[in-house]
């Protein structure tokens, strides 16, 4: 049965298209008096308006929903990649998951101890000490006549390094545009997500609460 307090009373299940304010009767099949008549069908032709009403305004936050779900299924695998290399990536000044990689290659001769470090891709390269020919770093030595590097290397496994890779992707990477595209997704769903239930409800009203502890909380960690 509907109740006649207002919109925040009609229960979501009902549509414009298959509620009827029918004469009301009582359980003997005889009609109300008029006075009651009136009130009752009244209030049936007024949550009907309401939810008319409801149903127009939820048009496009109904869009934003569907967009919103789909968008999170199709990133499903993207968003699990990069919440574990971001935590990863905290632990990279560290040897968390490493393994050892012994390199030995040619590259430019009489490279100085500035360019050695960009030359070998190794980065914060720092030179302990050169004796003769030789450049001696933490990671290895460095012939300047021969160009032979001989180091080691501690790096994680392959598919680890790669998603670490996909997260720190540079301008100067092919997968930029992509890294791009999945900021302007979270950024969508943060906006979306405001969507996902009626304004005025007792569940939007708590996530406005939510959303101002978040707030708070983040504002905390950049600035105190």
């Amino acid at each position: 049965m509907l109740r006649g307090a207002g919109c925040s009373a009609i229960i979501p299940a009902f549509t414009p298209w298959n509620i009827r304010c029918a004469i009301p009767r009582s359980k003997a099949g005889i009609p109300l008096r008029p006075l009651v008549q009136n009130t009752l069908q009244t209030n049936c032709i007024r949550n009907q308006l309401c939810i008319s009403t409801m149903a127009t305004q939820s048009s496009s936050g109904l869009k934003m929903r569907v967009l919103h779900r789909y968008l999170g299924f199709f990133l499903v695998g993207v968003m699990a990649v990069y919440a574990i290399s971001g935590i990863i990536l905290i632990f990279r000044d560290t040897d968390f998951l490493k393994r050892e990689t012994h390199i030995v290659k040619t590259v430019q001769p009489n490279a100085s101890a500035t360019e050695l470090g960009k030359i070998l891709d190794i980065r914060q390269l720092k030179v302990e000490k050169e004796e003769g020919n030789f450049i001696y770093f933490r990671e290895g030595a460095y012939n300047k006549t021969t160009g032979q590097a001989d180091y080691t290397l501690k790096e994680l496994p392959y598919v680890l390094n790669r998603m670490t890779h996909l997260h720190k992707a540079k301008s100067a990477d092919p997968l930029f545009f992509f890294n791009i595209f999945f900021g302007l997704s979270l950024f969508f769903f943060v906006i979306s997500s405001f969507w996902m239930f009626m304004p005025g409800t007792s569940v939007f009203r708590k996530g406005l609460y939510f959303t101002i502890g978040g707030i708070v909380l983040t504002l905390t960690l950049l600035f105190v």
